[in-house]
């Protein structure tokens, strides 16, 4: 992933400064923004590392059943997102985008799509259905 955002950002001549580490207070230490992402299969690795650096969950209580409705569209949206990009399918990907709350309509989404997959055609070289 570091290596495509940093390869986005040369391509568009943009001013931004792309690291990648696993030691926390290095990423989080003077930065305007951190981007997060998980390898598949390593969510064992993950908590090992936060643990190994202090960083521990809290307990919050009872989650409400307004944000667990909040979190569970999300994770259907994740869900139809994932399958859309495994199955190629430009229809359920653009579901995926409708469902986000930010996205003011359907028509929207299907833009947004158009855009990205303009943007970084070089970069992820994949045919939609």
């Amino acid at each position: 992933m570091g290596k495509i955002v940093s390869n986005y950002i040369l391509s568009e001549n943009v001013d931004l400064e792309v690291s990648y580490t696993t030691d926390l207070k290095d990423a989080l230490e003077n930065s305007d923004f951190v981007i997060t992402t998980i390898r598949v299969g390593g969510y064992k690795n993950i908590i090992e590392i936060l643990m190994k650096y202090g960083v521990h969950g809290i307990s919050i209580g009872k989650i409400s059943d307004l944000i667990l409705s909040i979190l569970r569209l999300h994770l259907d949206k994740y869900r139809l997102l994932a399958q859309g990009i495994v199955e190629r399918d430009k229809d359920l990907i653009i579901q995926a985008i409708a469902l986000d709350p930010f996205t003011p309509s359907p028509k929207e989404a299907e833009r947004i799509f158009d855009i990205f997959i303009k943007s970084s055609e070089k970069f992820l070289p994949i045919k939609f259905n």
